[in-house]
């Protein structure tokens, strides 16, 4: 590793909202240190050009993140938030000026909120919930509460517009703004008076947190974007279009939905995404909650080079569109769960008249739980699955008028698995497609029909013809190395993905050294890889509990020594600071040289200081 300095005028600034630093921010002030700190984003946004950082002390800023300037090759923009920053879409509520309306069983009025309000969450209680202008629950059915009559319409996505649709029991979670009178009424999930230490109201009043255009060479690390909606649309309050060379680290997207349109060159490492969801009508019964139409955790549209490493997406509609000319995606070490629309999701608008997304890897990814499937194929041409933990992979081409035929599939020491009864199979093809679908070194495994492998529609439509493991060899020449054999994980819980879930392999798994011997095992595995996304390592399994200590990503080789070289023209001390400040490396140094850096250094941002005394230069340095 070598690190050229250039001499580049950067620039280091902080913000601190509410003074945690020991100063209040302020916009008029140089924002060059915590005793002078600015006090919003927006001041940093506007500021920040080629080769600066800013450093973010922990707050809630209400308000929408937009960068102005781009960064350059070598010099980023880098935005560091320290743990707690969070950017909201949302205003604080008071919550002791909801009164109960009389004559109703449930509903609160608050008159006059002071905002136009387009949505309204709760941040405390068992969930992050997004209240939504929708009838919630279910349709009243025989056997069901009849406390109130149904609506007239029972579609539960209708607007309540009304004071008892409001108040009916199963319509918790609602609220509805009389906009002739400014009166919000509310009917909380739990039935309960809204309440500072029990709900936590906010209401949303942006449509985002952050919108990226046209910028490049920008890093934004440790920090968490939530709540940014329309009225009655989950829109991309998370927002980037023709950008490149955008990274994304340790960024928390929550209660919205996030969308790269025209974009390449982007990377999102170790980020979370999803928690955008309607509350169910019972409020204490996780599987009743829902997730709100439209939108994805990742969206991509005509986006090149994009990769997902260590990110977890869950509650949100489907896990991830890729959609029309999106090439060179790679989804690594990723999870997703509870996304009750769809799963991954690659598609084309017309695949015959528009382009198709064009060379997709999932490697060592776990998902499916709780969605309708693992990944739906649509549309694509160069697709790889391997060593992946899923529940369902279906071709999904029969959609388009004539049917879509993907091309060059390829899945891959990959195990479908999963625990929930179903009556059909875990891997659902065409038979107009199958030639393109090359398989090998797999395991699929379900409970309720163990023997049964791949299920294949006939062309033209007409019901699906189910295989056994034997059959579908016979049938595709396809999956000769593969085992339908329960692949005896630690926990299965509701499947691949689930939070609760332990996908490693215990140590009698027959997935265990039975992947393609033509793959490079991972550092401490066995003689050859193993089937499925998690290498059997017998010194992290602790199966006598039946958990395990199971981290995302895999262990990785150590990361050797690297060299910092420097170049500049004068003399002075140089200095390698962590983001806190504190000082790790310092050297008297004479115009050039190098210094080793050792590799006790940890990955991560750190700052390269030259000062010689009336001269004074600064520089970021990645270590990854």
């Amino acid at each position: 590793m070598g690190v050229i300095i250039a001499l580049l005028l950067s620039a280091t600034y902080y913000v601190d909202k509410d003074g945690v630093h020991g100063t209040k921010g302020n916009d008029n002030y140089s924002g060059r240190s915590w005793q002078a700190p600015w006090a919003t984003l927006t001041k940093a946004a506007n500021t920040l050009t080629a080769g600066d950082s800013v450093i973010i002390a922990r707050a809630v800023y209400r308000e929408e993140v937009q960068p102005r300037n781009s960064g350059s090759p070598g010099n980023w923009i880098t935005y560091l938030g320290e743990d707690g920053v969070e950017v909201s879409g949302g205003e604080p509520v008071d919550e002791t000026r909801f009164t109960k309306v009389s004559g109703y069983n449930y509903t609160y009025r608050l008159t006059n909120p002071g905002v136009k309000i387009q949505t309204v969450y709760q941040l405390k209680g068992p969930y992050d919930v997004q209240y939504r202008p929708f009838f919630e629950g279910f349709p009243c059915g025989p056997g069901e509460d009849d406390t109130l009559p149904p609506p007239v319409d029972p579609d539960p996505f209708d607007p309540v517009s009304s004071l008892a649709e409001v108040d009916y029991i199963k319509h918790n979670g609602s609220w509805w703004f009389d906009s002739t009178h400014n009166v919000l009424y509310i009917h909380m999930p739990d039935h309960q008076p809204p309440s500072e230490s029990l709900h936590q109201l906010e209401f949303g009043v942006r449509d985002a947190v952050l919108t990226i255009e046209g910028k490049s060479y920008i890093r934004i690390e440790n920090i968490t974007f939530r709540h940014a909606t329309r009225y009655m649309a989950n829109v991309y309050g998370f927002y980037l279009t023709h950008c490149s060379n955008i990274e994304l680290h340790k960024v928390n997207i929550i209660g919205t939905a996030s969308r790269f349109a025209d974009c390449s060159d982007i990377t999102l490492t170790e980020c979370k995404i999803g928690r955008v969801w309607r509350t169910g009508y019972d409020y204490n019964n996780d599987y009743n909650q829902r997730s709100i139409p439209h939108g994805s955790g990742i969206s991509l549209f005509n986006t090149h080079r994009f990769l997902a490493q260590d990110v977890y997406i869950e509650y949100i509609s489907d896990v991830s569109g890729i959609k029309n000319d999106c090439q060179d995606i790679t989804y690594e070490r990723c999870r997703w769960y509870a996304c009750d629309n769809h799963g991954v999701v690659i598609k084309s608008e017309d695949p015959h008249t528009l382009p198709v997304p064009t060379n997709i890897t999932f490697r060592r990814c776990e998902g499916g739980a709780r969605c309708q499937e693992g990944i739906v194929i649509n549309a694509v041409h160069n697709l790889l699955i391997e060593n992946c933990d899923l529940t369902y992979i279906m071709d999904n081409g029969w959609v388009y008028t004539p049917p879509f035929i993907s091309t060059n599939i390829r899945i891959w020491n990959t195990m479908l698995h999963w625990p929930r009864l179903r009556s059909g199979a875990l891997l659902w093809l065409r038979e107009e497609s199958i030639d393109e679908y090359h398989l090998d070194y797999n395991c699929l495994y379900q409970p309720c029909q163990p023997n049964i492998w791949v299920m294949v529609r006939p062309s033209g439509g007409g019901t699906s013809q189910k295989m056994t493991l034997t059959e579908w060899q016979a049938y595709s020449g396809e999956d000769q190395h593969s085992i339908n054999l329960d692949p005896l994980v630690v926990k299965v819980d509701s499947g691949p993905g689930s939070p609760w879930a332990d996908y490693y392999l215990t140590k009698n798994s027959p997935c265990i050294d039975a992947g393609d011997p033509s793959y490079q095992p991972p550092p401490g595995g066995g003689s050859r890889i193993d089937i499925g996304a998690y290498e059997y390592l017998k010194n992290r399994v602790n199966e006598g509990k039946n958990t395990s200590d199971r981290p995302i990503i895999l262990p990785s080789p150590i990361r050797p020594g690297g060299l910092l070289r420097f170049k500049n023209n004068f003399t002075g001390v140089l200095k390698i600071a962590d983001v806190s400040g504190r000082i790790i490396i310092k050297k008297g140094l004479d115009r050039c040289g190098e210094l080793p850096l050792g590799s006790h250094l940890r990955s991560g941002i750190y700052f390269i200081i030259l000062d010689g005394n009336q001269r004074w230069q600064e520089k970021i340095l990645v270590i990854d």
